[in-house]
């Protein structure tokens, strides 16, 4: 099999990416071209929770309820959102205060 490079690489050495076996997001009637994508989200769900240890790639369930994730993914999420956002963001469109014609 090809290797695939796309978006979601960097979680492909999480269990659950290949989209088979009990560790799936994806529902059976899924499209096959968004069974990775929602893998993905899965996965990343995971992260954010901090409960990515159900997708480690292993098979002993002792080693995976003891393994524990330290920090506060909101946290780094709300810092990056203001590092780039700012303290108070505004979305402007161009052209939206152009009145339109009346006659469509």
């Amino acid at each position: 099999m090809a290797t695939l490079i796309d978006q979601y690489s960097a979680l492909d050495h999480k269990l659950g990416m290949e989209g088979s076996g009990a560790v799936t997001a994806a529902p059976s009637w899924a499209n096959p071209q968004d069974v990775r994508r929602l893998n993905a989200y899965f996965v990343l769900s995971g992260y954010y929770e901090n409960a990515a240890r159900v997708f480690l790639d292993d098979d002993d369930e002792d080693k995976k309820n003891s393994w524990r994730e330290y920090g506060d993914p909101w946290t780094i999420v709300q810092r990056i959102s203001a590092g780039i956002l700012g303290s108070n963001p505004n979305i402007g469109i161009a052209g939206a205060d152009v009145a339109l014609p009346l006659d469509l």
